[in-house]
This record gives structure tokens, C-alpha cells and sequence, in this order.
């Protein structure tokens, strides 16, 4: 499933994250270890349908787009729940 092909009749995919650096970015990366030492694995297309964030400050984020083969994603106010459009 790829972004804008959430079908009505299937719960969509939900990856969700916590930011608690001070910078405004979020790891995507999944690191582990193994017997060979750290495994880093990158998001894969389609891994999900949405990307929610809870940051430190409480502050939430959701993209509606799987970010894939992405190292980090910068929390951006356009990406902010409950962010109020300003108009000029």
C-alpha cells in the first residue's frame, strides 16, 4: 500500500516514532544488533501508509506517506496535528 491507496475496507498501516532529541528530526531507521554486531535497515517502500511522531515537547506529527529509504524525516509544521493554516 502506497500513499492515497488506503482501501475503505483495511485499517491503514501506522508507523509511529518518538522524537526526543532536541532537533527536529526523527530516526526512520530500525537498528539492532546481531552475532556480526549492528544491523541498520532503512524504511522499505510500502512499509506503511501513514508516519506518526510524538515529539518530546508533546507535540504531534502525521505524514500521510510512507518516507522510504530515508534516514530521517524533519518534523515540519505542515506535518503537525492540529496546526492552524495562517493566513496572510
Amino acid at each position: 500500500m502506497g500513499a492515497g491507496s488506503v482501501r475503505p475496507d483495511l485499517a491503514p498501516g501506522i508507523q509511529c516514532k518518538y522524537c526526543g532529541a532536541a532537533r527536529a528530526q526523527a530516526d526512520l531507521r530500525q537498528i539492532h544488533s546481531n552475532s556480526r554486531g549492528f544491523v541498520v535497515k532503512r524504511v522499505p517502500r510500502d512499509a506503511y501508509d501513514w508516519l506518526y511522531i510524538l515529539a518530546a515537547d508533546g507535540c504531534e506529527y502525521l505524514t500521510r506517506e510512507c518516507l522510504h529509504g530515508r534516514r530521517w524525516v524533519n518534523l515540519l509544521a505542515a506535518y503537525r496535528l492540529g496546526a492552524v493554516a495562517e493566513s496572510g
